[in-house]
């Protein structure tokens, strides 16, 4: 699995749960959806397929779970236009035109009924819990968002917009299409069971590196994108969890070059100071409630990354009874048939 070709395409946002699975999928020729509840293989199941593809020199795309980026939602074999997909909720997906352009593949096939039916209070209990959990972790978000308003209410006002979109225009001056390009959504950043996770799929051939100030760096790689997005340029565009319609990354990959917000991690980095683009006296003016929300919101990460900690308690709990209830010999013997399949009626 190459760390460039690795992404998410799912979110827990300040509203949610939020997919773009139809955008992200939605490129793809052929479908193959996979049902099932949790532990009964269907990430093991797209990590073999992803496997195999590579051995045969197929690019392969893996779309991890924003909830537990250990776990992979989906696959995208791009030379062949085919792609595996989690069809369970929360990010529910159906056959569309049956053998024309997916199919299913129910793993539910393979688990034995009468042992999950000794454990179902247990789990409907979990089940219950991590519901719960959700909805708390959610309204942290939320909140987080809701102190990112006053952030935003300080310093948006200082930000020189006339000036940005100067700099961004010449500087995505030397960028030139070698044809009219597609622009793909492939998210690098989450937050879930596991903490706050950033991808490094970014991570190109020239680095350009936003200072993160007040939030104002959003502003800026804004501009550029916008300045970018009139070329018509081939790209890659992030958004980030906590609010998806904002960007927070941009890759293109005909000139391999990226634009995310962060300090430089590498010496060839190249740094584009946010201060540059703001007033530094209207900053100064507000410090006393910038520093207050930066504590409020702080405290709010600290809190939600609590809630998704006690989740991952629950998830694996349930989890673990579907494990102890599926017959993975059988399983495997089918699936490795139906890897052979795939990759040979695609060709």
């Amino acid at each position: 699995m190459s760390v460039n070709d690795v992404y998410f395409a799912s979110a827990n946002s300040k509203d949610g749960f939020i997919s773009f699975f139809d955008q992200v999928f939605g490129e793809c020729s052929y479908r193959y959806i996979l049902k099932g509840g949790s532990g009964t293989g269907k990430s093991s199941l797209m990590k073999k397929l992803g496997s195999a593809a590579e051995e045969l020199g197929y690019q392969t795309e893996y779309i991890l779970c924003s909830s537990d980026p250990n776990s992979v939602d989906g696959i995208i074999i791009t030379d062949l236009g085919v792609c595996m997909i989690d069809g369970t909720a929360p990010h529910l997906c159906d056959v569309d035109l049956p053998g024309i352009n997916s199919e299913l593949v129910n793993l539910g096939n393979y688990w034995n009924k009468q042992k999950l039916s000794q454990n179902a209070d247990k789990i409907k209990e979990k089940c219950a819990e991590k519901s719960t959990l959700y909805a708390k972790a959610y309204n942290c978000l939320n909140a987080m968002d809701r102190v990112e308003n006053i952030t935003k209410g300080c310093s948006y006002p200082a930000f020189n917009h006339e000036k940005a979109e100067s700099y961004a225009a010449r500087l995505t001056k030397q960028f030139v299409p070698y044809a009219f390009g597609k622009e793909k959504i492939r998210l690098i950043d989450s937050v879930g069971m596991r903490g706050f996770k950033t991808l490094s799929s970014f991570q190109a051939g020239t680095n350009y590196k936003i200072k993160p100030l007040y939030l104002t760096e959003y502003l800026l790689i804004n501009a550029i994108y916008q300045s970018l997005h009139k070329k018509h340029l081939e790209m890659r565009i992030s958004y980030r969890f906590l609010d998806t319609a904002t960007i927070d990354g941009i890759y293109l990959p005909e000139q391999d070059v990226s634009f995310t917000i962060g300090h430089a991690k590498e010496a060839s980095d190249k740094v584009i100071n946010t201060e540059r683009f703001v007033d530094k006296t209207l900053l100064a003016k507000a410090k006393n409630k910038l520093r207050f929300a930066r504590r409020c919101k702080d405290e709010l990460s600290s809190m939600a990354t609590d809630f998704f900690a006690q989740i991952a308690e629950a998830h694996f709990s349930i989890e673990e009874n579907y494990i102890q209830a599926m017959n993975f010999t059988k399983l495997t013997q089918d699936t490795n048939r139906l890897i052979k399949k795939i990759l040979q009626e695609n060709r």
